[in-house]
């Protein structure tokens, strides 16, 4: 059940994605939440996320360069530099949506 709230908290709160081998955050934290932070590791690779509201912060503590996207802007992490970005809560990237049905036509 540990995994399962490491999930639900990177994935819905972090919202991390990992389409084709691309690292993916859309962020959104619950109101009254201050910050999430959490360690990750990624394709032999240590980093650290650190959530806030508006922002989000990562480190790459171990390992080679990594390109990630957050919202859609794609970031080059590189090894004990922190790479800090805005969230604003408005932004959905449209691939981090589930794909629509069409509706049932009588």
């Amino acid at each position: 059940s540990t995994g399962g709230v490491w999930m639900a908290l990177t994935y819905g709160f972090g919202g991390m994605r990992d389409y084709g081998g691309v690292l993916r955050f859309d962020p959104r934290l619950p109101d009254g939440w201050g910050r999430l932070v959490f360690p990750l590791r990624f394709r032999e690779r240590s980093l650290r996320v650190t959530i806030a509201t508006g922002r989000i912060e990562l480190l790459l503590e171990a390992g080679e360069e990594l390109d990630v996207e957050v919202r859609g802007e794609k970031v080059r992490l590189r090894l004990g530099q922190s790479e800090d970005r805005e969230t604003p809560s408005m932004w959905v990237d449209p691939s981090l949506q589930p794909p629509r049905t069409p509706a049932a036509v009588a």
